[in-house]
């Protein structure tokens, strides 16, 4: 069976290939399609939308998390990969005749069973491009920005929904552990943090499920992600572990402690408005990329403490 499938898959990227990529070279159109459950890829891929933009494509995606591309005037269409039958027929076809203008935003990099893919590219690509190297873009860290859109509607929606107050800071009480763990940095360390900074209303952002941080102003859980970028949009800054957070507080240029714990390095995870919270030179394996590596919790325990992450933010916040 899984024989006369590939047969089946190789005559009919024998005979339309060619003729479908022309022909979308010829009308102008880049398909860019993803699927999987890393939310941070998707919002990665707004700002390599951005640049891809430049150069006047009608850019269609196919995306899971079709969310983060509606009213983006730089998207010329978009489909939602959550449908099943899109997923079993659009994504099938998409990896058939990827190639000049059907391209996959992910990496043609394989991990291995140990580490994370990154490593094999050059130290200072930036994550957001990490799964667009083979898309020729001349773009570096320092041009790379995500981008959301939202509708007036959507605003004065949310605005009712949610009753925001006019000051308040974003925290969240774990990183996704998923890939690994080498990215969270422990709920009661977080917890440190909200009980030392008590002057500031602290709204934690999350899901069911997760540790429920005591002493908050507010807990908001289970929002769908246009609603999450809404409440980013209006915090004064936030703190975060290294993924999802970090890449979407980019988007609305947000002073973001970044809590990192060098499972990537430095410039891979770059953007302006990051503080970066770290003790790097004290991990041994620094940058690490290994999914798993009791190291960072030596580090968490012995040198990127609370009262170490504490006295950072406490004395960034004295400046503003």
């Amino acid at each position: 069976m899984k024989k006369n499938k590939k047969i089946l898959t190789n005559l009919l990227r024998f005979f339309f290939y060619k003729k479908i990529n022309s022909f979308l070279k010829k009308n102008n159109y880049l398909i860019i399609y993803r699927h999987g459950k890393a939310i941070g890829d998707h919002i990665c891929l707004t700002g390599v939308i951005s640049k891809i933009y430049e150069n006047n494509l009608k850019i269609i995606i196919f995306s899971n998390y079709i969310e983060f591309f509606l009213n983006n005037p730089k998207v010329y269409k978009s489909f939602n990969l959550n449908k099943p039958l899109n997923k079993i027929i659009f994504l099938k076809i998409l990896q058939i005749f990827e190639g000049e203008r059907i391209k996959s935003y992910r990496s043609k990099i394989n991990n291995t069973s140990d580490e994370f893919f990154v490593k094999f590219l050059p130290k200072d690509t930036h994550f957001g491009l990490a799964h667009a190297h083979h898309f020729d873009l001349k773009m570096n860290k320092d041009d790379f920005k995500n981008e959301i859109y939202f509708s007036k509607e959507e605003i004065d929606h949310y605005e009712k929904k949610f009753n925001l107050p006019k000051n308040f800071a974003v925290i969240h009480s774990e990183a996704k552990q998923s890939l690994t763990s080498n990215k969270n940095w422990g709920h009661n360390r977080i917890q440190d943090v909200v009980n030392s900074i008590n002057s500031v209303k602290w709204i934690q952002l999350g899901v069911k499920g997760e540790y429920e941080i005591k002493n908050t102003y507010r807990k908001i859980f289970n929002t769908n992600f246009r609603e999450l970028g809404f409440i980013l949009s209006k915090c004064e800054f936030l703190v975060s572990m290294e993924g999802m957070f970090n890449h979407y507080a980019s988007v609305f240029k947000k002073k973001n402690f970044l809590i990192h714990l060098g499972f990537m390095n430095e410039e891979q995870i770059y953007y302006p408005n990051n503080v970066l919270i770290h003790k790097n030179p004290s991990l041994k394996c620094y940058p690490c990329f290994l999914f798993k590596c009791s190291k960072h919790f030596e580090l968490c325990e012995n040198e990127l403490t609370s009262e170490y992450v504490i006295k950072i933010i406490k004395n960034e916040l004295k400046k503003d």
